[in-house]
C-alpha cells in the first residue's frame, strides 16, 4: 500500500510551511536564488491587506515555458519573528 502522508520534524519551530505544486516548484529552480525573492514576496503579501489578493498576483507572472498548474500552499505563524528571521541562517 503506497503511504499517502510522512511526518516530518523540525528542531525549531518554523515561521513558515511552504507547499508548491511542480509549476511554482520548478520556476523556482535554482532555490538558492529564487528562495530569498519569493520569501521576500511573501513577507509583502503577509502584510497587505488583502493577502489573497496578493498572493494570486504574485502567482500571475509571465516566465517562457511555464505552462504548469500553479498551486502554493502557505502557512505562517502570527506569533514572533520574520520570514527574514528564517532565511537569515
Amino acid at each position: 500500500m503506497e503511504r499517502l502522508f510522512r511526518a516530518v520534524s523540525f528542531r525549531e519551530r518554523p515561521l513558515a510551511f511552504i507547499v508548491a505544486t511542480d509549476g511554482v516548484g520548478d520556476d523556482l529552480v535554482p532555490l538558492r536564488k529564487n528562495g530569498p525573492i519569493l520569501l521576500e514576496n511573501l513577507q509583502a503579501i503577509f502584510a497587505a491587506a488583502v493577502p489573497t489578493a496578493a498572493l494570486l498576483d504574485l502567482l500571475n507572472y509571465k516566465k517562457r515555458g511555464s505552462f504548469d498548474d500553479r498551486t502554493l500552499a502557505v502557512a505562517w505563524s502570527l506569533a514572533g519573528g520574520t520570514l527574514e528571521d528564517s532565511n537569515a541562517g
